[in-house]
């Protein structure tokens, strides 16, 4: 009967398939009863098998925001770099570190999987991703959704332009004149509908913009629903 390390050998061979795919603790215990130490008494072998075809992770990040994922350290882990809602890189050489990258404004749920290699075996696993849900602020779109721009009006009327905005979770938005310029006084907005007025007919032979050049600037602000912390700003010229 083969004994110490033959035998152990054997044992290997015989479930060296069956172990590539797993973690396993070896415990042996040897008790020898002669002094010659050709004969083996007790020969105790415990394996702990973990079955590594179920490992699985899972992570949260905030929408638009890049994550590194830790993968778990084994072997080797090739990635098949598809996601259905943004992108994954390759696994650093070093730390493992593998960073997915949500598409814009994407919240929900999105996965990938890594493969593992041991022993000549493949097995491949899944992580998946809760991306979050933040408030998006709202965003001017007209004049091509620029902070800023020149108008023409002519002397003797009030209408300027009708200001479009969108919001990506469907807020109600509002809107408002920014005070901190001198000229934005002069100026009425509808909170609803964005339409930007003058107060008064401008008069050309008699400017009355804060400089006295026909020259009016007025800052506009969008909100939701008066949320100051959610809006956008738009600076209009407007040149009589």
């Amino acid at each position: 009967m083969p004994c110490g390390n033959a035998l152990l050998q054997l044992l290997f061979k015989g479930y060296e398939r069956i172990l590539s795919s797993y973690l396993f603790s070896l415990l042996i215990a040897r008790s020898l009863v002669n002094s010659s130490f050709k004969s083996l008494s007790l020969l105790a072998v415990f394996f702990g098998l973990f079955n590594l075809s179920n490992i699985a992770l899972s992570e949260t990040v905030d929408e638009d925001t890049s994550l590194s994922i830790p993968l778990p350290d084994f072997t080797r882990f090739p990635i098949d770099g598809k996601t259905s809602h943004g992108s994954i890189s390759m696994p650093d050489s070093v730390t493992n570190l593998s960073t997915y990258v949500p598409d814009g404004n994407f919240s929900g749920t999105d996965s990938f999987a890594w493969i593992s290699f041991s022993g000549g075996l493949e097995q491949e696993h899944n992580v998946s991703i809760t991306v979050t849900e933040l408030d998006d602020p709202p965003v001017f779109t007209s004049f091509g959704g620029v902070s800023s721009t020149s108008l023409s009006v002519k002397e003797n009327q009030k209408s300027v332009a009708d200001l479009n905005s969108t919001d990506a979770e469907g807020e109600a938005l509002s809107y408002s004149i920014d005070p901190a310029l001198a000229d934005n006084v002069l100026f009425d907005i509808n909170s609803t509908s964005g339409n930007l007025r003058f107060k008064y007919s401008p008069n050309y032979e008699r400017p009355s913009d804060s400089d006295a050049n026909n020259t009016y600037e007025v800052v506009v602000v969008v909100s939701e629903d008066g949320n100051s912390s959610q809006k956008d700003t738009q600076a209009i010229t407007v040149i009589v």
